[in-house]
């Protein structure tokens, strides 16, 4: 059984008004905190969690190669929106939409080990296929 040391209070105190004085010190810049769901991922204590009408789904890592088409989504997407509006351009928005669509069906899993199980037999439908353009940009962005 581990023994617990006993700390003096006064050393307690001076730990206390150290951290104090690093968390609410002006002089000093604070560091940025940067990729902090990667990081928090590869340690495994955290998990990215997307809501979509009501329910939560989790995150899963995305392949190299589903993130260059994602990439690809994304351009197509930045074209639309800067102004290109030929026919042409409206069939790639679409179907740029469409392979949104399919790699939420793929990445995104539901939470509860029932529904898990009922998705990843595919007797629940794709939810995503049925979303709002917005709905696809807000998942395309967490993809992103």
């Amino acid at each position: 059984m581990p023994e617990f040391v006993r700390v003096p209070k006064n050393r307690i105190q001076e730990i206390a008004r150290e951290a104090y004085a690093n968390e609410f010190d002006s002089d000093r810049p604070r560091p940025t905190v940067r990729n902090l769901h990667p990081t928090m991922l590869v340690v495994g204590e955290g998990r990215i969690e997307i809501p979509y009408r009501g329910l939560m789904y989790e995150l899963r890592p995305v392949s190299f190669e589903d993130g260059v088409r994602l990439m690809q989504v994304q351009r197509i997407v930045d074209e639309v929106a800067a102004g290109a509006n030929s026919a042409e351009d409206a069939r790639a928005y679409r179907d740029a939409l469409k392979v949104v669509a399919r790699m939420a069906r793929l990445y995104l899993l539901p939470r509860g080990w029932l529904r898990r199980a009922l998705w990843r037999l595919r007797l629940l439908p794709n939810p995503f296929k049925k979303a709002t353009e917005r709905e696809l940009g807000v998942l395309l962005g967490f993809f992103w």
